[in-house]
């Protein structure tokens, strides 16, 4: 124990347990502050016409009306909301607000199906332009309100896929406040060990994972950003080769982006268990390391039994069948190898199953459990007609001992009757059974 170390990690601790929560909400309000820069200020690029994002503009029939600045719209209804995102974006585009999602009893205009601000006065289905007055209208009149309502569609399908970024920003990030708030739960646990220099490793990676957790959600508000100003961009050109090539680019890269969030949860989990495993000599395993290894196991055992399925469905015999299952035993596999070289039962039943299951258990290592049952050579008859023969010549051993008998004794000569005891016990019991029988006579 260092004694001003103890004294540093002490104040630190006090600072967590007193604090801890307000540190936690600091952090997620300043990130998500950030993210609100971000988005005003790739709107308001897009809005003043310069900029990388504004060449797009010039694509289209410029018909489109301009977005007006977003808004949080959800902030009468829930306080801690302060901030723009992607949600508020998106309902800018398409005209809503928080009172046409919410639906609230008392809300300043009347609750319909489409945003209030379609239907109202100059809207895109403004009831005063259509189709019922279509009769007093002239024809330039009729044009003008029939282009209104195509715009309106145009808007409310846009207005999905914007939309559709917006709930994708907010799963990521809750992603990204949940890992934030695993680190947090894991820095509670490793202050307790920051006293000693042995164990100090487990908050200095407790901390490293808040400041690079902190750093990512900086980096993924500032790509949700431009991705959302680039849809935006591709849906206000009226062009629909344009929005379908924005629309699919934002979404792939929100994938990505989505994906790295949830990425982050599983090392907020595995941090700490890491940081123990390395202070305790390996002894404790991470949740990722117990994680991938029944994943693998879960792996080989499908494709063993996808590999077996492929032996037995092509004739291969049980014992080849079992080798291409079980042979990633190396043990097994050097078992049966040896077992198959063995002088004793060279010849015998079971030394031709102990040399299958090492044919199947080498194939296995070779190629791999699906390559092998499917390319292993066949010996099902072989071994079929073996099984056969010696049932039967079991079978005849058992019901007729006295004909096997019959048969040594009034042999020609020595070979034939060596013969008769091959065909009966095999070529490893015969030579016993000759010295028995010799014996006895």
């Amino acid at each position: 124990v260092e004694f001003k170390s103890a004294v540093v990690w002490f104040l630190v601790a006090l600072l967590l347990f007193q604090g801890g929560a307000q540190i936690y909400g600091g952090i997620e309000e300043a990130r998500r502050d950030i993210a609100d820069t971000f988005y005003q200020q790739g709107l308001a690029i897009m809005n003043d016409g310069g900029g990388a994002l504004a060449v797009l503009s010039d694509i289209g029939n410029g018909t489109e009306a301009p977005i007006p600045a977003p808004v949080n719209q959800f902030a009468p209804f829930l306080p801690s909301d302060q901030d723009v995102d992607g949600l508020d974006v998106a309902m800018s585009y398409i005209g809503a607000d928080g009172y046409d999602v919410i639906a609230p009893v008392s809300a300043p205009h009347p609750i319909e199906r489409l945003p209030w601000s379609f239907l109202n006065e100059g809207g895109y289905f403004d009831p005063a332009t259509g189709s019922a007055t279509f009769p007093g209208m002239g024809q330039v009149e009729r044009e003008t309100a029939i282009g209104r309502g195509v715009q309106g569609i145009s808007r409310l399908l846009m207005g999905t896929l914007v939309a559709l970024f917006g709930v994708l920003e907010q799963i990521i990030h809750l992603a990204l406040a949940m890992a934030m708030g695993l680190a947090f739960a894991s820095a509670f646990i490793a202050i307790l060990f920051a006293f000693f220099k042995h164990t100090e490793v487990l908050v200095w990676s407790v901390l490293n994972l808040v400041i690079e957790l902190f750093v990512q959600s900086i980096i993924m508000s500032l790509f949700l950003s431009l991705i959302i100003s680039f849809v935006l961009v591709g849906a206000v050109t009226g062009n629909a080769v344009v929005t379908f090539g924005t629309a699919l680019v934002g979404l792939l890269l929100v994938t990505i982006l989505l994906l790295a969030s949830l990425r982050a949860i599983w090392n907020g989990i595995n941090r700490l268990f890491s940081a123990m495993s390395q202070v305790t000599g390996g002894t404790m395993a991470s949740p990722g390391g117990v994680a991938a290894g029944a994943l693998g196991m879960a792996t080989g055992g499908v494709l063993g039994a996808a590999g077996t399925a492929l032996a037995m469905g092509s004739g291969n015999s049980l014992a080849q069948s079992a080798g291409i299952a079980f042979g990633g035993n190396s043990t097994l596999l050097r078992a049966a190898y040896m077992t198959s070289l063995m002088p004793n039962l060279r010849g015998t039943r079971f030394g031709q199953v102990a040399s299958e299951f090492a044919e199947g258990a080498v194939a296995r290592t070779a190629l791999g459990p699906v390559l092998a049952g499917a390319v292993l050579p066949k010996r099902a008859t072989e071994a079929s007609n073996t099984g056969d023969t010696v049932t039967r010549q079991n079978q005849s051993t058992q019901s007729r001992p006295e004909e096997i008998v019959r048969t040594y004794y009034q042999a020609a000569d020595p070979r034939t009757a060596q013969t008769s005891l091959n065909s009966a016990f095999g070529p490893v019991m015969a030579p016993e059974m000759a010295r028995l029988l010799d014996a006895h006579t």
